[in-house]
């Protein structure tokens, strides 16, 4: 296998994904039939391969990594030019702008770029019908939490506002080369039909305010803000961890309005 061929760099967050097995279930997870695929990092191409042996349209796979190029062109070559191949850093591309045509974005994310390459994705959500990723499963317990958990945060809360996210399946370390020192999940996004409408950068404001001092009630750690936490029927006194995602929400809605009346 390619993967064993090449040494992978640390520098890049590399752990190759060698299982067919898991690839092809990762392919049908996402259920790329006939759709327009992205994916990110895709290395040697194991996961490349099965994306395009079920059935996708067409597929777009970013890599930075021009060793494996040679052998992503290959793979080009043999499935009729359906796979696209672009030299680059993920996180300087932008999505085609096309409400008609979404992309699904299938990937085994690089980790050290694994949750600036979301929030990017997030705030690009319209173009997008849906997001197969695979995260280290730290990052995707909290992508799923909930409120009065642990590991619920200001991720919990971007990634639930926008999407229905849900954990599909856990991966193992013999899965990759080389092997990760952690467990591995695949997590599903949805995005929702029904969206709130307040600017992103209002909800990052208050979630990086309350989470930033997630110990202190809220009264205090969103004290700059101003908000009327009576009229918003949320008490001062609880911590960012109790609110639920709507009522951040609530919160970056009232934020704004207030700034752009």
């Amino acid at each position: 296998m390619a993967s064993y061929i090449l040494k992978a760099k640390k520098s890049l967050g590399q752990h190759f994904l060698h299982d067919k097995n898991i690839a092809d279930r990762i392919a049908r997870a996402a259920n790329v039939k006939s759709c327009n695929v992205l994916e990110i990092g895709p290395g040697p191409g194991s996961l490349t391969k099965s994306i395009l042996e079920h059935g996708a349209k067409k597929l777009i796979s970013i890599e930075k990594d021009r060793r494996c190029l040679k052998e992503l062109a290959n793979l080009a070559t043999k499935y009729n030019d359906r796979l696209v191949l672009i030299e680059g850093d993920a996180l300087e591309f932008n999505l085609p702008k096309s409400k008609d045509a979404k992309l699904k974005i299938v990937s085994n994310l690089p980790y050290n770029i694994s949750v600036p390459l979301l929030i990017k994705y997030l705030q690009q959500i319209d173009y997008i019908s849906q997001m197969t990723l695979m995260f280290q499963k730290e990052v995707a317990d909290r992508l799923v939490a909930r409120p009065k958990t642990q590991n619920y945060g200001r991720l919990s809360i971007m990634a639930q506002s926008l999407c229905d996210v849900s954990i599909e399946f856990h991966v193992n370390k013999k899965a990759f080369f080389p092997p990760p020192k952690v467990l591995s999940t695949i997590v599903i996004f949805r995005p929702k039909t029904k969206r709130y409408t307040a600017d992103w950068k209002s909800l990052e404001q208050v979630t990086r305010a309350a989470f930033g001092q997630r110990r202190k009630m809220l009264r205090s750690s969103l004290k700059t803000f101003m908000f009327d936490f009576n009229v918003l029927n949320i008490d001062p006194k609880s911590r960012a961890q109790d609110l639920s995602v709507e009522q951040f929400w609530s919160l970056a809605i009232d934020l704004e309005q207030r700034i752009n009346p």
